[in-house]
């Protein structure tokens, strides 16, 4: 039988990992290249949504080497911005929203959202940062490849989006329970 636990308050069991990847870092000017979403109940995935997005920018080097994403790839294999915003807030309904460094992403959202005349998320959000930052004092910063480091978390890749959803997910697991 699975061990007990309790959650620590204000930590929901039931909720959606979101992350974003971007061609920068300033929402008025860079975009979007890629989100992911899982869907989250009792603390484990259900089910996983994640779509390329076609910038109507061009993909800088850094960010491809960061990535792995090239300009190339998110123009074939991505789909318009406002499809992509449709989705993501049909797949994340009312969940509670996990984020790590959920400001990021959320300006990002929020500002895309806006230029496509869709409604603003209201979702209630998690910040998995935050919560580290509460609950966790001896790490030497809060960034998500310390934390999954922290708690011995394999991380195979960084900077995609649904393989950072599932580092941010395996985190929240941490974070959320208390003994």
């Amino acid at each position: 039988a699975a061990k007990p636990f309790t959650l620590r308050k204000g930590c929901p069991a039931d909720c959606t990992v979101v992350d974003i990847e971007t061609t920068g870092l300033d929402p008025s000017r860079d975009a979007i290249i890629e989100i992911a979403a899982i869907r989250v109940r009792a603390l484990e995935e259900t089910v996983a949504w994640t779509t390329l997005v076609r910038p109507d920018a061009p993909v800088p080097a850094e960010i491809t080497a960061l990535t792995g994403l090239s300009g190339q790839t998110v123009v074939r294999e991505g789909v318009p911005l406002r499809e992509a915003l449709q989705g993501l807030v049909e797949f994340v309904g009312m969940d509670p929203l996990v984020i790590h460094n959920a400001s990021f992403d959320l300006a990002f959202l929020r500002k895309a959202l806006e230029r496509n005349d869709l409604s603003p998320l209201s979702n209630r959000t998690v910040d998995t940062c935050m919560v580290a930052r509460k609950a966790l004092l001896n790490v030497p910063d809060y960034r998500l490849a310390t934390l999954a480091a922290h708690f011995a978390i394999h991380q195979s890749i960084a900077h995609r989006a649904l393989p950072d959803c599932r580092t941010a997910l395996a985190v929240y697991v941490r974070l959320a329970q208390t003994d």
